[in-house]
């Protein structure tokens, strides 16, 4: 394993949950602050390099749930570049 850890992505990743159990997936049901939360996650989660299977995982989760309009292909090439870094298939 490289000096890189995914402790930073990770760390997201379990407030992203944490955010999302609490609206039951319905992000109608929190309040502005904790929907503006879960958003900037979303956000800096897809812009962190993930260097580990755990990471990687943890990162699609949250994309997969942000359901981002991808139309330009910008996230997919992102997480592809992740799948290479650890040696995940695509």
């Amino acid at each position: 394993m490289t000096a890189n850890t995914d402790n930073e992505l990770l760390a997201m990743a379990a407030r992203h949950d944490a955010l999302w159990g609490r609206c039951g997936g319905a992000t109608e049901a929190i309040d502005g602050a904790a929907l503006d939360a879960l958003c900037t996650l979303e956000r800096h989660l897809v812009a962190t390099p993930a260097f580990s299977q755990a990471g990687l995982a943890a990162k699609r989760r949250v994309v997969e749930r942000a359901a981002f309009d991808d139309g330009d292909g910008i996230i997919a090439a992102i997480l592809a570049l992740d799948a290479e870094r650890v040696g995940a298939e695509r």
